[in-house]
C-alpha cells in the first residue's frame, strides 16, 4: 500500500476528495483565525458609543481573546456562544496530512478577510459581521464538501462554527 492509499483508507475518504475539502479546511481555520485577531484588536481599539457593550459582546463569543475572567463573561452576556475551539478544525487538517498554517502571511494568503483598522465602534462591529459572513460562506461550503466526502465529523465540527459566527454577525449588526 502507498502513502496515499493508507491515508485514504485511514480517513475513508478519496483524495480528490480529501485535497478539496481540506483546502477549504486551512481556509476556514485562518478565517476563523482572522476573527479572533480582530476580536483581540477591537477590544483595545473601541472607542465611541456603546464600547463597553460591544467588548463584553465580544468576550463572550471568544473568551480566549477576552480581557475579563470567563466567568464575569457568562454571566454578562448570554444571547451569544463562544467559537468552539478552533483546534478542531486544526486536527481535521492535520488529519488530512496537510500542516496547519501558523504564521500571519500564510494566515493571510488563505483568508478572505480584512483589518477595519479603525477605534470606533460601529466600524469595528460592522467589520466583524463582515468577517463572520465571510467564514459563514467558507464554513457552509466546507459542510457541503464534508458532506460529499461522506465525512460527518468535519461536517459537525463546521456546522458548530458557523453556528456562532451567524449568531454573532446577528448581533453585530444590531450595532448598526
Amino acid at each position: 500500500m502507498t502513502a496515499s492509499t493508507l491515508k485514504e483508507a485511514e480517513t475513508g475518504i478519496k483524495t480528490s476528495e480529501k485535497n478539496e475539502l481540506v483546502q477549504k479546511l486551512v481556509a476556514a481555520y485562518c478565517e476563523r483565525q482572522a476573527i479572533v485577531n480582530q476580536i483581540k484588536a477591537a477590544q483595545w481599539n473601541n472607542q465611541g458609543a456603546r464600547a463597553a457593550e460591544f467588548t463584553q459582546l465580544l468576550a463572550a463569543v471568544a473568551p480566549e481573546a477576552a480581557r475579563q475572567s470567563a466567568q464575569y463573561q457568562a454571566r454578562q452576556n448570554q444571547t451569544v456562544q463562544p467559537f468552539p475551539p478552533s483546534y478542531q478544525i486544526a486536527e481535521r487538517i492535520s488529519l488530512f496530512g496537510r500542516r496547519v498554517p501558523s504564521e500571519y502571511n500564510e494566515m493571510f494568503e488563505y483568508s478572505r478577510i480584512d483589518d477595519p483598522q479603525t477605534q470606533e465602534t460601529y466600524q469595528n462591529a460592522e467589520a466583524i459581521a463582515k468577517a463572520c459572513e465571510t467564514f459563514a460562506q467558507t464554513a457552509r461550503h466546507t459542510i457541503k464538501l464534508a458532506h460529499q466526502a461522506d465525512d460527518p465529523v468535519t461536517a459537525q465540527i463546521m456546522a458548530a462554527q458557523l453556528q456562532t459566527a451567524e449568531q454573532l454577525a446577528t448581533q453585530l449588526r444590531r450595532f448598526e
